[in-house]
């Protein structure tokens, strides 16, 4: 019994200091905020379904990524959206924010748009989830062409 433990012990220790020497990529996100908040600060939002999916490799700064492509068919668009199928950009999994859609699933979409290309990026960072579970985010965006014109400021002078 205590032979066991101290292989596990030994395995335990062996396991934390070669993920402390090895390179790792980590996602970090801000607090993603409010609907009202996410809205207004995302260029593109739109509700749609992922119709296929495809892995690029995008060169940004110098840098080569392995990202994934979804060609989305717009249901809804809100806000930055002209056409009736989009490619939406994220990340390829394993620490990068990739936003794991799945096909079939409509969402709701808070993105950004790629100024070097007519693609879409967004990430789990955002707002972005399944339609199901956007009724909060859905009830604000609605809402928007029905509130009166002003608004309020507040603050410390």
């Amino acid at each position: 019994m205590i032979k066991l433990s101290c292989q596990l012990a030994a395995a335990i220790i062996i396991i934390f200091f070669a993920g402390l020497t090895s390179p790792t990529l980590a996602c970090t996100c801000v607090r993603v905020g409010p609907p009202c908040q996410a809205y207004w600060n995302s260029p593109v939002v739109f509700v749609g379904t992922p119709l296929s999916v495809s892995r690029i490799t995008v060169e940004s700064a110098g840098h080569k990524r392995l990202q994934r492509l979804f060609r989305f068919r717009v249901e809804e668009a809100f806000r930055g959206v002209e056409r009736a199928e989009l490619e939406v950009l994220t990340g390829a999994w394993g620490g990068d924010c990739g936003y794991d859609f799945q096909s079939g699933t409509k969402y709701l979409v808070y993105g950004r748009k790629l100024p070097e290309t007519r693609r879409v990026h967004t990430s789990i960072c955002t707002r972005t989830r399944p339609l199901s579970e956007a009724s909060e985010d859905l009830s604000y965006i609605r809402s928007i062409g029905k509130m009166s014109p002003g608004g309020l400021i507040y603050g410390r002078a």
